[in-house]
């Protein structure tokens, strides 16, 4: 019997934790992108990466955006970070891009996500399925979860 239990321990498959957009072999990074965002801060490849100059993904509009992450191959997903304790500032890369933002945004107006809904294997999602879908996750944050 323990030696049943000795195997079947050691036979455990290994989770390993993986920066995504370091492993770009992950992400498909052509088909990721956020939607409903202010063209005048960061895309959604500038906050994935190494971020020291704390580019910030802003909301175009209202108070959504639609963060869309395509993987390559099957992944399991066990944690995801969000930073919000710096305003967004505009990004000269987005401005330079030939993006135009269609909102001036006070940057003491924003604030980091209250509630995050996460999906699986939807290809086709849009605003109006993050409000009739029921999510794989649903996250509530506060400020200080920040």
């Amino acid at each position: 019997m323990r030696e049943h239990l000795a195997r079947k321990q050691t036979a455990a498959p290994s989770l390993e934790e993986t920066d995504l957009i370091m492993c770009s072999s992950v992400v498909n990074l052509g088909s990721s992108i956020a939607l409903n965002r202010n063209a005048a801060y960061a895309d959604l490849v500038s906050v994935m990466e190494a971020n020291p100059a704390d580019h910030a993904i802003v909301s175009d509009v209202d108070h959504q955006l639609l963060l869309k992450i395509n993987f390559k191959d099957p992944v399991t997903c066990t944690s995801v970070c969000f930073r919000a304790e710096t305003p967004p500032a505009q990004q000269i890369h987005a401005q330079q891009s030939g993006e135009r933002s269609t909102t001036e945004i006070n940057p003491a107006d924003c604030s980091g996500p209250k509630t995050i809904k996460c999906f699986a294997n939807l290809e086709d999602l849009d605003f109006v399925d993050t409000e009739t879908a029921n999510p794989a996750q649903l996250i509530e944050l506060s400020p200080q979860q920040l």
